[in-house]
C-alpha cells in the first residue's frame, strides 16, 4: 500500500513542477513534498534525499529544492501558517521566510 501511495505522490508532484500548474497551487506542491518526503519515496527510488529527487525529477537547483523540502515539513508544525496559505493569503516565499 505504502509503496502505491509513494508512486502517486511523486507523479502528482512531477506534475506540478516548474512551468506546469507549480505556480497555481503552491500549497499542494507543499503538502505532497511533505508527504513524499516523509514516505521516504525518495529512497525507494535511489536518491540520497527528497531534495535529490526533487531537483532530479522536477528541475529544480539543489538549493531551491531543499528550500522547498525545508518549509513543507516545517507547515506540518504550523497549522495558522499552512492554512494561510492554503487560502492564497501567503505565498510559498512568504512562507520560506516565516519558516527560517
Amino acid at each position: 500500500m505504502q509503496r502505491s501511495r509513494r508512486g502517486q505522490v511523486a507523479r502528482a508532484i512531477r506534475a506540478l513542477r516548474p512551468g506546469s500548474r507549480i505556480d497555481r497551487d503552491p500549497y499542494e506542491l507543499s503538502t505532497l513534498v511533505a508527504e513524499f518526503d516523509h514516505l521516504r519515496g525518495w529512497e525507494a527510488a535511489g536518491h540520497r534525499s527528497c531534495a535529490h529527487w526533487l531537483a532530479f525529477r522536477c528541475g529544480y537547483s539543489l538549493g531551491a529544492a531543499r528550500e522547498r523540502v525545508r518549509a513543507a515539513r516545517a507547515l506540518a508544525n504550523l497549522p495558522e501558517t499552512s492554512a494561510a496559505m492554503s487560502r492564497g493569503e501567503l505565498s510559498f516565499c512568504a512562507v520560506r521566510a516565516l519558516t527560517r
